[in-house]
């Protein structure tokens, strides 16, 4: 059985959640990929979790990171300049003049999760019937 890493997010939780579930990828063999939903890259957060950064950039799993253009935590230019140094697959969805926090609202939780299904797809795995994820291959 495998499973895909995706941290839990929202208002009323800080950000840590990304860079500590980010760090952890390559410490579990059944995580095959990392999702993560407006990851906290900016200067704040890279004093805070950079060792964290380090753990998820350096990982040679398949990634997602999926931003608003209008993050508070982290730019778009922050995100490009660290995924420069990304190891592995690494996809980047960009939603255009959208806020860290709105992105994660009811008006998004469509788009949220079939750019999450297609990334399950693409990694060739399916949702088991109990909720994780099993590898087809």
């Amino acid at each position: 059985m495998s499973t895909l890493c995706k941290p839990s997010s929202s208002q009323n939780e800080t950000f840590e959640g990304a860079p500590i579930a980010g760090s952890a990828v390559d410490q579990l063999e059944e995580v095959v990929g990392y999702v993560s939903l407006g990851y906290p890259f900016g200067l704040t957060a890279s004093i805070l979790f950079g060792r964290h950064h380090k753990a998820i950039l350096q990982s040679p799993k398949p990634k997602l990171f999926v931003m608003g253009t209008r993050d508070g935590f982290t730019s778009v230019k922050q995100l490009e300049n660290k995924l420069k140094s990304a190891a592995g697959r690494v996809e980047t969805h960009l939603l255009e003049g959208v806020g860290h926090f709105q992105m994660e609202g009811p008006a998004y939780d469509t788009q949220m999760v079939d750019l999450i299904i297609g990334f399950i797809r693409s990694l060739q795995i399916q949702p088991a019937e109990t909720g994780s994820l099993k590898s087809t291959s």
